[in-house]
């Protein structure tokens, strides 16, 4: 396994409800995106890509945050997304808590600066784009209501190019 980041991966119902609430976020504030199309769930301009696919706990984990993380992976946990930031090149979510029946956000989450999910991008940028963004946002929106999103705990194998969710890898 190489080990590429540690993160919570989203499933394909959570993607839609984050997509869906920041869409509604954006009209209510009249956003400067202008049209946002309907694209099969996708309410994201159509020079878009959509993301929404999971939260970067750890990029790039020492041997101790691995061997650490590793108990916890298959578990499942619940994303509050709490508010969203953007600019006319990213849309994100400020990830305010992991509600989890185990411990193991409480290794990496706690430390993580500015917790956030990558929604969409507009095609000329990359998702690593919301990372800045968030560090300097300051006044993010609310999303009314807050979005509680399901993930599981898992590694993004840079081999596979695919999260591994343990031994049973489901």
């Amino acid at each position: 396994m190489n080990p590429i980041y540690l993160g919570a991966f989203i499933d394909k119902e959570g993607k839609i409800s984050l997509e869906k609430g920041a869409y509604r976020c954006q009209r209510q504030a009249r956003s400067r995106f202008g049209a946002w199309k309907l694209y099969s769930y996708q309410y994201i301009p159509h020079d878009w890509s959509l993301y929404a696919d999971h939260l970067t706990m750890q990029f790039r984990p020492t041997d101790l945050q691995l061997k650490e993380f590793l108990p916890f992976v298959g578990h499942d946990v619940s994303l509050v997304c709490s508010h969203i930031i953007n600019d006319d090149k990213c849309l994100a979510v400020l990830v305010s808590n992991i509600v989890s029946p185990v411990t193991a956000h409480h290794l990496l989450f706690d430390k993580i600066k500015h917790p956030h999910v990558t929604v969409a991008c507009h095609n000329s940028v990359v998702p690593k784009y919301s990372k800045g963004l968030a560090e300097q946002y300051k006044a993010p929106g609310a999303l009314s209501p807050v979005v509680k999103v399901r993930a599981r705990l898992g590694v993004f194998d840079g081999e596979t190019g695919k999260p591994y969710f343990g031994e049973d890898n489901v």
